[in-house]
């Protein structure tokens, strides 16, 4: 028996990045269907609908992109130091409460509204940067060629790990 096949035979529980990535392909499907597959294109669509069409399709895109950069940052975890394990852990709680007070279903005036969306933005962007650097730090200091730790930084920069 090979080691692929040992590898193949081994059947572990989904972890929590995997699970926390399936809701966000979920939330991302959602935002599609509620686009593309409700929308009634035969029909004229009224300022209203196309503002709760947005807004809808938005709330589900932002969550999902908040749990798609919370699945990376747990990957990371098991990659990191202590130090940054913390950190990353940080990261991922201020990343979702973000998330959470700018979807919360409460009556905010629209000066708050827009405060806070704003400030979700501009949070959510600078920790898509923020985790495509991580990478960077962690597989400095592993005993690797340069040029394996170049591509796998690169790889990992860019969402595809």
């Amino acid at each position: 028996m090979g080691t692929a096949s040992l590898v193949s035979s081994r059947k572990r529980p989904p972890n929590a990045r995997q699970l926390v990535l399936v809701v966000s392909g979920i939330f991302t499907s959602l935002c599609a269907a509620t686009v593309f597959i409700n929308h009634n294109q035969d029909r004229e669509m009224e300022s209203h609908d196309v503002g709760m069409l947005s807004l809808t399709a938005g709330t589900l895109f932002f969550v999902a992109a908040a749990l798609s950069k919370t699945s990376f940052a747990i990957t990371l975890t098991r990659l990191a130091g202590p130090k940054l394990k913390a950190t990353l852990w940080v990261i991922i709680g201020s990343m979702n409460v973000t998330t959470i007070l700018s979807v919360s279903g409460t009556c905010w005036n629209r000066t708050a509204i827009l405060c806070v969306t704003i400030f979700a933005a501009a949070y959510s962007a600078i920790m898509d940067f923020v985790l495509a650097a991580l990478p960077w730090a962690i597989l400095v200091k592993l005993r690797i060629h340069t040029s394996e730790k170049v591509g796998i930084s690169i790889a990992m920069s860019m969402g595809t790990w």
